[in-house]
């Protein structure tokens, strides 16, 4: 016995097994499972841990996605939306320019050239110009042509630019007809006025439609940037929790089973030495339990 007490540890035959004497690892050991199936479960945990980061990526890439596909409609609202308030404003200019037929002392260039133009039939090139830019906008408000849908919100300010273009092309037609006529500026200044308000609530309304578009963008890519490091940080925990949480899986699966393998290890020095005044305490439900019942009874 003197020879095992210095081979083999203290007289009583234990030794310390570590994370054998966890709660946990007790815990574990008393399933009524067999090691295979101790085993198997394990195993099947530690995959299923990985397979929800593995969905979480996807979504998180999904989401990402949809975000992206939505930023691209939102550039070309956007884009849209900037040309029709584009050719809003230079309308708003030639406008301004027709204005000034209401004062014949009033000498004003026509912008493509020096020609000086005064009242009257002289303001037909003028009148053609902002016809010209009249018939551009039409197009630029066809839905059909925008190669997205756009939400209701935009419909309805859309719907209201349609109608003060035709109240604008109204009032233009017979400012043509006048200014070919002839007929005096006085002639024109109530329709001018009446063009000029159609012309102000279409800048006001296109104004309205790019800003909200706009704001809508930054808002988005705000979101998408905020997203990413939600998303990013949420894999990582994710991930780091599954990896920490597969260690103690096996570190605790492990251990119900290295224990009683040691403690019978012990056991069976002890008794090929000749002590058998105790019996081996194993708590596992399973093969290992089953051996230290035999063992003991062996011992016996």
């Amino acid at each position: 016995m003197s020879g095992w007490s210095a081979r083999r540890g203290p007289p009583d035959g234990k030794r310390r097994t570590g994370g054998a004497e966890n709660a946990l690892v007790r815990a574990i050991a008393r399933v009524p499972w067999r090691v295979r199936t101790k085993l198997l479960v394990a195993f099947v945990g530690v995959v299923a841990l990985f397979v929800v980061v593995g969905v979480l990526g996807l979504r998180a890439l999904g989401q990402s996605n949809a975000r992206i596909d939505r930023l691209g409609t939102l550039q070309l609202r956007a884009a849209t939306y900037q040309g029709i308030q584009t050719q809003v404003q230079q309308l708003r200019q030639l406008l301004g320019l027709r204005v000034g037929a209401n004062n014949p002392s009033q000498n004003i260039y026509n912008g493509v050239g020096t020609t000086r133009v005064l009242g009257g039939r002289h303001w037909t090139l003028v009148d053609q110009t902002i016809a010209t830019a009249v018939s551009q906008l039409a197009p630029a408000t066809n839905e059909t042509r925008f190669g997205f849908v756009p939400p209701p919100e935009d419909e309805t300010l859309l719907g209201r630019i349609r109608l003060d273009y035709r109240r604008f092309s109204r009032a233009l037609e017979t400012i043509v007809a006048n200014d070919q006529a002839g007929a005096p500026a006085s002639r024109n200044q109530p329709i001018l006025a009446n063009a000029v308000q159609a012309d102000n609530d279409l800048g006001a309304l296109t104004d309205r439609l790019a800003t909200r578009t706009r704001a809508q963008t930054d808002a988005l890519i705000a979101q998408n940037g905020s997203a990413y490091t939600s998303s990013r940080n949420l894999f990582i925990g994710v991930g780091v929790g599954s990896f920490v949480l597969a260690l103690l899986l096996g570190f605790v699966l492990s251990w119900s089973v290295i224990g009683p393998i040691q403690r019978t290890d012990e056991r069976l020095a002890e008794i090929s030495a000749g002590d058998f005044s105790r019996h081996v305490e194993i708590p596992n439900r399973d093969e290992l339990g089953a051996l230290a019942t035999n063992l003991n009874r062996m011992n016996d």
